[in-house]
């Protein structure tokens, strides 16, 4: 039989909460089972021939599986009502485009390569774009040559979508992972007391002398918060980008300029030797 071990100094955070989390949620549903059958409780402790261990393990086993279940329906609840939620509130479009300045396209380019990229600069504006679809018919009665402008505004549209998906990777490239990995550590976190609030709710109402208007208040918040939590997510996203990104700027600028010292060190070695 294969030794199995776990190392935890070497698991990151998110390995932890992911082997963790669901005892929370299924600790408070076991207490609940265990309060309403008290009896049954009684006589799996009273057992012997089950040892005081096992015991553990098998109460810690059925924690877990609650656990699981819970956080699984929690998923799938919340990722349906807030798509329900974003059918009938859309989610603005992005109030901000940091994708959009001529400052950060030109470090784009040059960090990620002339190849990769597209080679428009200038951004083209809503008002722009709105303004000359009116106006085609009336300036150019030429279908053809207004069917080239139309299509000339919709492959500079396009090219701003890309520069917009190119903002999304680099944001995700330059920031460090330790970062990345506390951001999303946090927010797992935050998420986790959404099933916990399910499971709180659920021992409420099971048990009446656990009933308390603060827990109430305190459960019934996670419960909700949870349910529209990744419609809150994506509605924050697209108001919360800055108008101009200068901290990606400069982590790129700064990239570059190591990446550039580190070449002229290399040539000078190479001339030197």
């Amino acid at each position: 039989m294969m030794p199995v071990s776990f190392d935890l100094p070497k698991l990151s955070r998110i390995d932890l909460y992911l082997i963790f989390a669901p005892l929370f949620p299924g600790i408070i549903l076991l207490g609940t089972i265990t309060e309403t059958n008290r009896s049954l409780s009684a006589e799996f402790i009273q057992t012997a021939s089950i040892g005081y261990y096992s015991k553990v393990v098998c109460l810690f086993a059925v924690a877990y599986f609650l656990g699981l279940m819970t956080i699984s329906l929690a998923g799938l609840f919340s990722e349906t009502i807030s798509h329900a939620l974003g059918l009938h509130v859309p989610v603005p479009s992005y109030v901000n485009q940091p994708w959009n300045q001529a400052e950060w396209r030109k470090l784009a380019r040059e960090f990620i390569g002339h190849d990769f990229v597209p080679s428009e600069l200038a951004p083209l504006s809503p008002l722009e774009y709105a303004t000359t679809v009116a106006t085609a018919p009336l300036l150019d009665p030429d279908p053809e040559k207004r069917q080239e402008k139309l299509a000339s505004l919709n492959v500079r549209r396009a090219t701003d979508e890309e520069w917009s998906r190119w903002y999304f990777v680099l944001r995700n490239y330059v920031v460090s992972e330790s970062k990345l990995e506390r951001s999303e550590f946090e927010w797992r976190l935050f998420y986790l007391l959404h099933p916990c609030g399910i499971a709180g709710t659920v021992a409420l109402i099971l048990v009446p002398a656990a009933r308390n208007w603060f827990l109430w208040v305190l459960f019934l918040f996670f419960l909700v918060t949870g349910f529209v939590f990744p419609f809150l997510v994506r509605y924050s996203a697209a108001v919360s980008l800055p108008a101009r990104d200068d901290i990606m700027c400069a982590q790129m600028l700064k990239i570059l300029r190591q990446e550039r010292r580190a070449k002229q060190e290399d040539v000078a070695a190479e001339r030197g030797g």
